[in-house]
């Protein structure tokens, strides 16, 4: 089975929707230097959108991201996983509806 993704754009305005929803957002730093990290690309691994996609967002250049218009799941926690080149996948569970999860990022070690 493929999975569909949604390409969600981080920290922009979208309309509002009857709907209740809810939204999950944090930012990104390198664990070495404490620097944001910009085009850190995020996956939320344990809910599907009311389209039956993936949501997926992208970090901006001061290494911040937003999900939005997520559909409201009581007293759930979902899989954030945060992938660039050059750094370790980072793992990490979160509840819906947090609004400031930091996520540090190890490089890779060439070995």
């Amino acid at each position: 089975l493929s999975i569909r993704r949604q390409r969600q754009m981080c920290i922009r305005d979208r309309p509002k929707t009857d709907s209740l929803t809810a939204m999950l957002a944090g930012s990104v730093i390198d664990s070495a230097t404490n620097q944001p990290i910009s085009g850190v690309e995020l996956t939320l691994v344990d809910i599907d959108s009311d389209e039956g996609e993936t949501p997926v967002c992208m970090t901006d250049k001061h290494g911040r991201f937003r999900f939005r218009d997520l559909p409201v799941i009581q007293e759930r926690q979902v899989e954030l996983v945060a992938n660039k080149s050059g750094y370790e996948v980072s793992r990490n569970h979160v509840w819906l509806g947090t609004d400031h999860f930091p996520v540090t990022f190890i490089k890779q070690s060439h070995e």
